[in-house]
């Protein structure tokens, strides 16, 4: 490898490092939003038991790396809905709402980008999934409302000390409960 191509992988490098201190720095500043990682009240209490929120490995093929995936979304993530599998056998895609009823509540947990630093381009290439997958990830979450520029992820497991904030549905608002590692008033 050329010394020129070894100087432009390291200012390229530098750059990325340099960007996401920025984000931060104007998240913390008020200029940026979180990313989410968008969950049910079931999977919210072991989640917080455990102080982590573990890469998901339901639907990742042998040898893929399994992700942490969150959204730019600030509303709500459409790939965050479930299938419901009924006793006769019969699947359908839940709505929002039906899945706030079965999942005992709707919450999300708030991060920086310096978390969640892989974007859906990054993430496909560094997860080893196939090219195939990754379109049919893509054709799913277009179909479903979801644009992949929101997706965003890591493979490492993320520890409450990363957890910038925490909140929950109410009434089809989201309240604010945890910020900045403290429980609200409002919620102890």
């Amino acid at each position: 490898m050329s010394k020129r191509t070894q100087r432009n992988r390291k200012l390229r490098k530098r750059g990325k490092q340099s960007r996401a201190r920025h984000e931060d720095r104007k998240l913390r500043n008020g200029e940026n939003t979180l990313l989410w990682h968008y969950t049910t009240g079931q999977c919210f209490k072991d989640i917080v038991d455990d102080g982590v929120i573990r890469p998901s490995t339901a639907r990742a093929a042998k040898g893929e790396r399994p992700i942490v995936w969150f959204s730019s979304n600030q509303e709500w993530e459409p790939t965050s809905t479930k299938i419901f599998v009924a006793h006769n056998g019969e699947t359908w895609r839940l709505s929002k709402e039906e899945l706030r009823v079965t999942g005992n509540g709707l919450l999300r947990f708030g991060v920086t980008r310096r978390t969640a630093r892989l974007d859906w381009t990054a993430m496909k290439r560094q997860s080893g999934m196939s090219r195939a997958t990754a379109r049919e990830l893509k054709v799913i979450g277009r179909r479903m409302g979801s644009k992949p520029e929101w997706w965003y992820g890591t493979f490492y497991p993320v520890q409450r000390s990363e957890w910038v904030a925490i909140d929950v549905l109410d009434e089809g608002q989201w309240v604010r409960v945890f910020r900045d590692g403290e429980l609200l008033e409002r919620c102890a």
